[in-house]
């Protein structure tokens, strides 16, 4: 990948940053909760156990930042070449116990958009209580030019933590979390929402242990 990154405070009086790209990337399918790279890596070359699946994108993007009232703002628009990506290998360190294969993704030549407010950074309501918050919502546009399809989805979270018991260290808390989203009928599968999953020891509230 090759990013090009501009930003423009000095010119406009708060923070905007604009990048262009151009990449030739390996991506995961869905838009589940990030699992460590890292830790998928050594899982999958020690323990043959690996978390994603991958289809190949190559193509050129266009995106923005900023931050007005205390409120993050971002989005983005993309051109690409998406296409399904075999496997390449069955062997890991101790094994070569054959891999399961790529599911196929919905291929094709795509145009797609998205806009976002907030994002997963952590709201502080009292810092002597320890109450904290976060949010976002993201919604997402995209056409098939292959096949003259267009597709959508709405997707958001919000977070709430509430200090309980003081323990010496950082509060016991009670954590809520509400997510949910809507999308088009025809939402290719490699945009389409996959259940969060985690191990336990490194996992993320919400999320399902495996």
């Amino acid at each position: 990948s090759l990013e090009l990154k501009q930003d423009f405070s000095k010119n406009i009086g708060h923070r905007l940053d604009l990048s262009i790209s151009a990449f030739s990337d390996i991506e995961e399918m869905t838009l589940s909760r990030e699992y460590p790279k890292f830790l998928n890596m050594v899982s999958s070359a020690l323990f043959h156990d690996d978390y994603y699946n991958y289809y190949k994108n190559v193509g050129a993007r266009v995106s923005a930042s900023t931050k007005l009232f205390g409120i993050k703002l971002g989005g983005y628009a993309e051109y690409s070449d998406q296409s399904s990506l075999s496997k390449t290998t069955n062997n890991s360190i101790f094994s070569s116990k054959p891999w399961r294969d790529n599911p196929s993704i919905d291929e094709g030549i795509y145009t797609t958009a998205a806009v976002q407010i907030g994002d997963e950074d952590v709201i502080t309501i009292s810092s002597n209580a320890g109450t904290t918050f976060n949010y976002f919502l993201r919604g997402f546009y995209g056409d098939n030019q292959t096949n003259q399809t267009s597709f959508r989805s709405v997707y958001g979270r919000f977070g709430l933590s509430l200090a309980t018991f003081s323990t010496g260290y950082s509060p016991m808390t009670l954590d809520l979390k509400a997510e949910g989203g809507t999308a088009s009928i025809n939402l290719p599968v490699q945009y389409q929402f996959a259940m969060q999953t985690g191990l336990g020891i490194f996992g993320f509230f919400g999320t399902f242990l495996s």
